[in-house]
């Protein structure tokens, strides 16, 4: 009986530990690819700031602005 138990109780662990590292493996590559998206939005970000700023660094009078004001609504 107790040995039944002791094998009941070995399979048990060996099951919780493969489920538990494939869990690990999945939420590892998850976080891989947030991150990866993350990293991707970041650098659009960066690039539209720079267009941005490349657009009012061009305003040279009132007329410039009404047109990026145009541009930025539309």
């Amino acid at each position: 009986m107790q040995q039944k138990f002791i094998d009941l109780i070995s399979k048990f662990n060996e099951v919780t530990v493969g489920t538990t590292k494939e869990l690990m493996e999945t939420n590892v590559r998850a976080f891989k690819k947030y991150s990866e998206k993350q990293i991707e939005t970041i650098n659009v970000y960066t690039e539209t700031i720079k267009k941005q700023l490349g657009s009012v660094s061009e305003i040279k009078d009132e007329k410039d602005v009404r047109e990026y004001i145009k541009a930025q609504t539309t």
